[in-house]
């Protein structure tokens, strides 16, 4: 039996990649030595899989910033406004973060995942351009490397397919159908070069095909006549598809025109069962996805016995390989670095292992030999998930007053104020206060010493946003790492790394808790009243408390294995319930629950997104329906499409809602005001993961849509679209006195 890879992570085992990527951008490395680390970075995985006996391995995912940012540059789908930068690298980077008068492309969730991908912006123009403008020079490379290091004949070249390309861009113009025969031509010129290498196969990945919208007979129609055309460039087709099930498409594409291995997701949606119903095609391998590339436990319980399950119903002539569920990117790296996490869990109960991506390699040679073995006893019984998730008091889920007769209690003091201008939470972590606070982790600073730094930022951030006039202020969160790893700290059931790193965008790693037990405040102590009070002792306006939603902490965490997500969401739900407790009782009047990951855990099958949806609402309200009616609840969304949650998001029954707007070319504001949505309204007027000070005309701008947008202005608030923690101090000030100043002009026009 074959072991197949299909993505590795890219970042360093140390994060090398993204210090180089940084110190780039700053000026402070050359060009030469960023590809080099680079190239590096591409080697340390490589070894990985060749040391752990994978016999084929994915190549071509590894990049600077984002895959699907890497395949946009590759088939030459340049937008106009990039053309003009001859630099290759600093069009690139361009296009992923902006430059002065140049915006970046938007970003979006990877489909249901913690990863954020740029958006490909194609319209006829750019199609027509795109066989001069294409170069995958950089992918041949890679594949040319591996060749030598490890043999033709264990390469996979990695490829992200036209139609998951098309439907992950923003179109202006074109159809999916216009984009994907338009592109067609640059695909088999890259089909030809790839073949040329004599690498094994070519892995295309197609994740998109799982998506009930493109299961229609037009759809099929499309996808048979091009495959039909890419088979034609004679190298052998992988398919690969993941996080979930093909539903009722899988008869087609399991025999899609020179597809010669089809590779499946067996993790999540039921695959299985759609093998059991339309059976396998003869000379197909079947990639069977068997190991959870975005779970850091261990499949021990469940591989062999789908393995099993998978042989009892396939011909026996057709070849199974094991495989990852996905790429293993959305895991870190190595556990065995790991010994305090690992020391916890062995003084526990905690019977399923804990793996990473070096360890889910191994595995895979495991599973394979334990599958081969003469001692296979063939077991088909697959362990099911347990449900705990309790009953929770529907009283427990509702506001006293309903948000018509509680707003006018709320914030009184701004009652004269049209457009009240506020930030969304974090400030820049400074080098110096980064540095405090992992001395005091290491205890090598009193805690007097640590909180004296933390309120001497707090208090200058107060005084700050006082000066440039923002109306409600926030306390910068000097005292966290992140907005996870923060409240998880002070919580039961958690356990933590220190190296297990994973990428969320470019540069953006973050190091994700695991959930290994239930879940409480710890001692029931308050995590975030200490820094509130300092915040509020420093003005009398009003100071937000600053917490992160149940959903997100689950979202945004790994979970158990053990028990439902709902079940897990429901404890952090009572957790975050007691927090905003301690808070109103500390005297805070708003209190912002950030949910920016209450998309990203929709399921990809509609059929299943009610009953995702009615526990992630249920979860939030468990936490903020003990708020008093003047009590001010904010929640934040960042970077998702939102039109199939808008139901979801009205049933939290938040007082305002913020969104990610100013990547979407206010795409998200339209969508919103075509809803109704009735609360309190946030768009965020300007891109914080852009280094460029907006200028005051784009303020302008964007508070004129919003003026012109529909709803009463009176409900709506002017903020940036997510949290300035990566901005440097220069840029935030910059940014906020203009935020402030093209506010104070257009109020004194409407006034």
């Amino acid at each position: 039996m074959k072991v197949i890879t299909i993505g590795y992570p890219r970042i360093g085992l140390y994060r090398e990649l993204k210090k180089s990527v940084e110190r780039f951008w700053k000026g402070n490395t050359s060009q030469e030595e960023l590809l080099k680390v680079s190239h590096n970075v591409f080697l340390e995985g490589l070894n990985d899989q060749a040391n752990a006996k994978v016999d084929l391995i994915g190549i071509g995912s590894h990049s600077l910033y984002d895959h699907v940012l890497d395949w946009t540059v590759r088939l030459g789908l340049i937008p106009k406004r990039f053309v003009g930068i001859e630099d290759s690298l600093k069009r690139y980077f361009a296009m992923a973060r902006g430059v002065p008068d140049i915006g970046a492309l938007d970003m979006t969730k990877w489909f249901d995942t913690n990863y954020h991908n740029l958006t490909p912006e194609i319209d006829a123009e750019c199609l027509a351009n795109a066989d001069s403008l294409s170069d995958w020079s950089n992918f041949l490379s890679l594949l040319k490397d591996a060749s030598k290091i490890i043999g033709k004949d264990r390469v996979g070249a990695e490829v992200l397919g036209p139609f998951t390309l098309a439907k992950k861009a923003e179109l202006s113009g074109v159809s999916v159908p216009d984009v994907v025969r338009g592109i067609l031509p640059v695909y088999l010129k890259l089909f030809s070069d790839i073949k040329a290498l004599g690498v094994a196969e070519i892995q295309i990945h197609e994740p998109i095909f799982v998506l009930e919208d493109l299961h229609t007979p037009e759809f099929k129609a499309l996808a048979i006549e091009i495959y039909t055309q890419l088979a034609s460039a004679g190298v052998p087709l992988n398919l690969v598809s993941y996080f979930d099930d093909l539903g009722s498409a899988f008869p087609w594409v399991c025999r899609l025109p020179g597809v010669t291995a089809v590779s499946l997701d067996f993790t999540r949606g039921n695959t299985l069962a759609l093998l059991k119903e339309y059976g396998f095609p003869e000379g197909v391998r079947l990639g069977a996805g068997v190991v959870d590339g975005r779970s850091v436990w261990g499949d021990q319980r469940t591989a062999l016995p789908l393995l099993n399950a998978i042989k009892a119903v396939v011909p026996s002539t057709v070849e199974i390989s094991v495989q990852p569920s996905c790429s293993l990117l959305h895991i870190p790296i190595d556990v065995t670095i790991e010994t305090a996490a690992l020391e916890l869990l062995a003084s526990g109960s905690q019977k399923v292992p804990l793996r990473f991506a070096r360890q889910k390699l191994v595995d895979l040679r495991e599973f394979a030999a334990q599958f081969e073995s003469p001692n296979n006893k063939k077991d088909t019984k697959i362990a099911n998930l347990a449900d705990s998730a309790e009953e929770i008091d529907e009283k427990h889920l509702h506001r006293e007053l309903p948000f018509a007769k509680r707003r006018p209690l709320q914030l009184t003091e701004l009652n004269g104020i049209l457009l009240p201008t506020s930030t969304i939470g974090s400030f820049p972590q400074t080098k110096e206060m980064r540095r405090v606070r992992l001395k005091y982790r290491k205890k090598q600073v009193s805690e007097k010493d640590y909180f004296r730094a933390v309120d001497d930022y707090i208090s200058y951030c107060i005084g700050l946003q006082e000066g440039i006039g923002l109306d409600v202020l926030v306390h910068g969160e000097p005292e966290r790492s992140d907005m996870i790893e923060y409240f998880a700290e002070q919580m039961t059931g958690y356990l933590f790394t220190t190296n297990g790193w994973v990428q969320s965008y470019g540069s953006r790693y973050i190091r994700v808790p695991i959930i290994y037990g239930d879940v409480t405040r710890r001692d029931n102590k308050p995590m975030t009243t200490r820094e509130f009070k300092v915040a509020q002792s420093k003005t009398s306006r009003p100071v937000k408390g600053m917490l992160t939603g149940p959903v997100t902490l689950l979202n945004w965490s790994f979970p158990r294995k053990d028990i439902s997500r709902k079940a897990q969401a429901f404890q952090l739900g009572k957790a975050i319930r007691g927090e905003i407790a301690d808070l109103e009782t500390a005297g805070c009047r708003i209190i912002q629950v950030d949910e920016p990951a209450l998309r990203e855990g929709l399921p990809l099958r509609v059929s299943r997104r009610a009953e995702y949806l009615d526990w992630a609402v249920r979860a939030f309200r468990l936490a903020t329906a003990i708020a008093k009616s003047e009590t001010h609840i904010v929640t934040h969304f960042c970077y998702s499409e939102f039109g199939d949650i808008l139901d979801g998001i009205k049933a939290m029954d938040a007082d305002q809602i913020t969104i990610e707007n100013s990547r979407s070319g206010s795409a998200m504001l339209k969508e919103f005001v075509s809803y109704g949505l009735v609360p309190d309204f946030s768009p965020g007027i300007y891109d914080v993961h852009s280094s460029v000070v907006p200028p005051l005309e784009l303020f302008k701008s964007r508070l004129l849509d919003i003026k012109n947008s529909g709803l009463p202005i009176e409900r709506f608030w002017v903020v940036p679209d997510c949290g300035l923690k990566t901005r440097g101090w220069p840029e935030v000030i910059g940014a906020l006195r203009n935020l402030v100043f093209a506010t104070e002009q257009i109020r004194k026009k409407l006034n």
